[in-house]
């Protein structure tokens, strides 16, 4: 070893004396070259001198001394980065070699000499002597965490590497975190590597003891060596869906029954809309392609087509785990056509033939894909949205105002559907900063000044609840009018249940303000943007509530896939490996919660990992503590007796219970002091049913308990009368307006409600001297 070393340190001294004596012989492109030769072979020596420690001292007997962990920060190379000296520790324990997550290089040769067999311990034997876990527990339970936690694969090997230190040496866990995520199967990645000129397959062969890879077209100009090329992954979808079903079917089940036999003839899901079929064994796919890059190089960039099941309750078709990865494009600009008939035949075989799962034959259908512009453009091979003809959903032909425009013509033949939600601009930071949202909307307002930055929640956010009261008395009278009907027509289609009266008024409002639209701001604004919304009342008629039907859910997925590849190498089959693997821990782990005898581990997984989607559905208090009512104040104190008076209750010591929080039909709602605590959060501002039937709106002072009667103390708000805006709004905007929004104060006058008159929460946006209240009919969303 000593002699290895000093090879080294020798090989070292002579490069850095070739270095001096000649550093004035060679251009800065040679001193570069020669300083990643001197890194390399660096790297190489420090893995051949680690690699040699480790099989030294694992023929050593055990060790029983405690493991010390060593720092050297007087290395003298000047290579060396800060987060290099500070990360690049070794633990002088057997096995235990630890060396810098950043360093990718030294991660790629590792990956590349680690053995491909999997270890092969005693499954069912506990992890060490007296563990109340085997094998087979900790490997799920490790995975499960991890995931749930949405630790990065850079790091999972670092924390892995700590348990094994804390555990007795014998322990009977996989040696290695790769090796623990061989243990799991899934099945595996396809990958095709292509020329990215003529899209023929590379091949790998031996020249000068040098493996190259060039085209196998010997007409190609890559045929002697190929330089640009197109990776393809593809996965086992079919299986995906079948552990999907493994987790979920009773609930898939429940929810279609539920929608199939409901008679509201209300729009209310994607299966509610005239396109779907309930068809008994069928599974119906949202496609969604796009593009996604990592990083700002564009070196980690790809496209993906990812599909949800349709069958799914909502909040489970759009988690991370539900969500299907079939194949991904990295290289040049995809070409859908040849993707999808050369590498994608699977989909075309399972909508032929179906599939099979527990004796069940299932039936596959395409329901709708979802795309953005450019992306829809390419997979349906269609002209983009900025040339003649760019819409699918009809015949427009556009026209050439230096730019394509889209102004209003009669008699245009419909074409095919997808629209886009037209931003909204121009906002004003005083009112915006200021408004405070339901903590479900998990993006908080930012300033104008950061609008090339928003999310497409955001945006959301802005259009939906606080529009109207941003530019209330700044936009003239007949700009907001026009606005106000964009709005309404968005309320309408993003509502729970949607009747089919509100279609109809959705439809006239769309066409009048389109028509305004073009009249106020001129043709050169009618832009594709603009025209595409006439046709988004058939679209929710024919896939449900516009919140129910998107890209949202999809485009999470890119959000999460960061966490799932460490280094460059193969970062596709990475991604494609962890969407199925991720699917298969979960399967994993409830089946070990099925089988597990451990009371511990039964609680572990019950309340930590497998309940992401179980919520209360019971009204109750949260840490309520008992107070006299005798203590409260005057006016909170009046109420009170008079609710014990009218109920003739009899009460000892005069004692109910007080909180600061409470849940309501799966939703949490807190007091306006309890909201006052944090910088944004407003979780008080509710609308709520008096006991004559009427809509009302106020602010949660207290929650009580009075003889298992759950209240409130409400500070009523109090609409204003209408100003002369109101008169301009046309029949369909004065119908609906009220629903969605009111102006008004806030008053001192207090009221007791029962909690379960409360209907949902509310967004409450200060301008001027007055303030706006905002309906939300829709909680839940992704980020």
């Amino acid at each position: 070893m000593q002699n290895y070393e000093s090879e080294t340190s020798n090989e070292s001294d002579q490069l850095e004396f070739e270095d001096e004596s000649t550093k004035f012989k060679f251009s800065n492109l040679q001193k570069q070259k020669r300083y990643r030769d001197k890194r390399k072979l660096e790297l190489k020596n420090l893995y051949e001198i680690s690699k040699k420690k480790t099989k030294h001292l694992a023929n050593e007997e055990p060790s029983t001394e405690v493991p010390v962990l060593t720092f050297d920060f007087n290395e003298k190379n000047t290579f060396e980065t800060q987060n290099d000296r500070e990360n690049n520790c070794i633990y002088n324990e057997p096995n235990l070699i630890f060396d810098t997550e950043s360093n990718t290089s030294l991660s790629s040769i590792e990956s590349i000499n680690e053995p491909e067999d999997i270890d092969k311990g005693d499954e069912d034997s506990p992890i060490y002597f007296n563990s109340n876990f085997k094998r087979t527990e900790f490997v799920t339970l490790f995975e499960s965490l991890v995931d749930k936690l949405a630790i990065p694969e850079t790091r999972r090997d670092i924390l892995y590497k700590f348990i094994q230190l804390i555990l007795p040496q014998d322990s009977n866990i996989p040696k290695s975190y790769n090796l623990l995520k061989k243990s799991i199967l899934v099945s595996k990645v396809e990958t095709t590597i292509l020329c990215g000129l003529c899209q023929n397959k590379i091949i790998t062969l031996e020249k000068n003891n040098k493996m190259v890879k060039k085209c196998e077209n010997e007409f190609c100009s890559a045929h002697k060596k190929t330089e640009k090329t197109i990776k393809l992954c593809n996965t086992d979808f079919v299986n995906q869906i079948k552990i999907i079903l493994d987790n979920n079917y009773d609930q898939m089940v429940t929810y279609k029954n539920k929608l199939e036999h409901d008679l509201n003839l209300e729009c209310d899901d994607i299966m509610s809309g005239s396109l779907y079929r309930f068809e008994t064994n069928t599974i119906n796919l949202v496609l969604f392609a796009d593009g996604v890059s990592y990083n700002k190089s564009g070196i980690n960039s790809m496209w993906v087509i990812l599909s949800q099941i349709v069958e799914l309750p909502p909040i489970l078709r759009s988690s991370f785990e539900n969500i299907l990865f079939h194949s991904s494009w990295t290289g040049s600009q995809p070409d859908f056509n040849f993707w999808l008939e050369k590498y994608n035949k699977q989909i075309d075989d399972v909508l032929i033939n179906g599939f099979r799962w527990n004796g069940i034959n299932f039936k596959l259908n395409i329901l709708a894909f979802i795309a953005d512009s450019p992306a829809r453009s390419k997979a349906c091979n269609s002209v983009q949205f900025n040339g003649y003809y760019g819409c699918l959903k009809c015949l427009h032909p556009g026209v050439n105002l230096n730019q394509i425009r889209y102004p209003n013509l009669s008699k245009i033949r419909l074409r095919t559907k997808n629209i886009y939600e037209n931003q909204v601009r121009h906002f004003i930071d005083k009112r915006l900063l200021s408004v405070r949202l339901p903590n479900e909307i998990k993006r908080k307002c930012r300033s104008i000044e950061e609008r090339n930055f928003y999310k497409a929640n955001e945006y959301r956010t802005i259009a939906l609840y606080i529009s109207f009261a941003l530019f209330k008395g700044i936009l003239d009278d007949k700009y907001l009018n026009n606005l106000m009907k964009y709005v309404i027509f968005l309320r309408l289609l993003c509502q729970n249940k949607i009747s089919e009266e509100d279609l109809s008024d959705s439809h006239r409002l769309i066409v009048d303000f389109v028509v305004e639209y073009e009249k106020l701001y001129g043709k050169e604004q009618m832009t594709f943007n603009v025209h595409a919304h006439l046709h988004l009342p058939l679209q929710v008629k024919c896939f449900g509530p516009l919140n129910k039907c998107s890209s949202f859910s999809f485009e999470n997925v890119f959000k999460i896939t960061r966490d799932l590849f460490h280094g460059t190498r193969n970062f596709e089959g990475q991604i494609a490996n962890n969407f199925e693997r991720r699917k298969e821990i979960r399967r994993e782990a409830r089946s070990l919660l099925n089988t597990t005898s451990n009371p511990e581990l039964r609680n572990y997984l019950n309340n930590s990992i497998l309940n992401c989607y179980r919520v209360s559905d019971e009204t109750k208090l949260i840490n309520p503590h008992q107070v006299n009512v005798r203590y409260l104040k005057p006016s909170e104190r009046n109420l009170c007796n008079e609710f014990i008076n009218q109920k003739t209750l009899n009460f000892e010591d005069d004692l109910i219970l007080k909180s600061e929080r409470a849940t309501i039909n799966y939703v949490e709602y807190h007091t306006f002091s309890y909201d006052k605590r944090f910088e944004s959060q407003n979780c008080s501002i509710i609308k709520y049913l008096q006991n004559d039937g009427q809509l009302k709106f106020g602010i949660i002072i207290n929650f009580y308990e009075i003889s298992n009667t759950k209240l409130g103390l409400i500070k009523k708000f109090k609409q204003k009368e209408k100003d002369s805006f109101f008169d301009l709004l046309n029949y369909e905007c004065s119908k609906h307006i009220d629903r969605f929004f009111q102006i008004g104060e806030i008053t001192d006058e207090l009221c007791l409600i029962d909690l379960k008159s409360i209907l949902g929460k509310c967004v409450l946006i200060e301008f001027g001297d007055e303030f706006m209240i905002s309906t939300i009919d829709y909680l839940t969303e992704d980020d």
